[in-house]
């Protein structure tokens, strides 16, 4: 009988141990697939819808972010040297693949600077470093909190102020890149950070701009 018994609270065990990693494995596809939805769309000048970039480029883009993160959302650990200079080669390896398939006339770019904004609360807009210009963007990347309904990135001239055109995020989370190599060269912009939602806020972790 006492056999009996034994037999039966293993059965137990192990019923619920599939039970458990199975819901465990549920959680993790559900998390990868909110990550992964939402939308990305460019507009012109004029808000007409344009498509500078293919499907490729923009998901090359967005894995090189991906890339240097522990795969949670949370940058890799700082203390990790080893993983860092790893990452850290991929990511200029992405970049040296975008040198090759966009915009060739961005060739010129020898060297990047690089301007880093921290935790941004946006309720209607807040313009990146207060309105500053930058010279032949590359890039913009943000990391959200979370998911605003539509949060958009606007181009201005440094200068003449004039629209640009912008980049509209629908439903997404995690990290957003948004590429600005379509933009013309030797000139500078300015970036809005816009919610364009009519309600909530756009909540930015941090973000950076990679310009040349």
């Amino acid at each position: 009988m006492k056999l009996f018994y034994a037999f039966l609270i293993s059965i137990t065990f192990i019923g619920m141990g599939f039970v458990f990693f199975d819901s465990v494995a549920y959680a993790e596809n559900i998390e990868e697939d909110e990550v992964n939805t939402g939308t990305i769309q460019y507009y012109d000048e004029n808000n007409n819808p344009i498509y500078p970039y293919s499907e490729e480029e923009l998901e090359e883009f967005q894995k090189m972010h991906d890339d240097k993160t522990d795969g949670s959302g949370n940058t890799a650990d700082p203390h990790s040297e080893t993983e860092l200079k790893q990452l850290e080669d991929t990511y200029e390896k992405g970049l040296r693949l975008q040198e090759k398939t966009l915009d060739t006339n961005s060739l010129a770019r020898a060297r990047w600077s690089e301007y880093s904004f921290g935790k941004t609360i946006v309720s209607k807009y807040v313009w990146v470093k207060k309105g500053a210009g930058f010279l032949n963007p590359d890039h913009i990347d943000a990391e959200l909190m979370n998911r605003p309904p539509v949060f958009e990135i606007h181009a201005h001239g440094a200068s003449s102020g004039n629209f640009f055109g912008k980049v509209v995020f629908e439903k997404k989370s995690y990290w957003v890149v948004a590429p600005w190599e379509h933009l013309p060269r030797s000139r500078s912009y300015k970036f809005k950070l816009v919610n364009g939602g009519s309600k909530g806020t756009v909540d930015i972790k941090h973000g950076n701009v990679r310009y040349n």
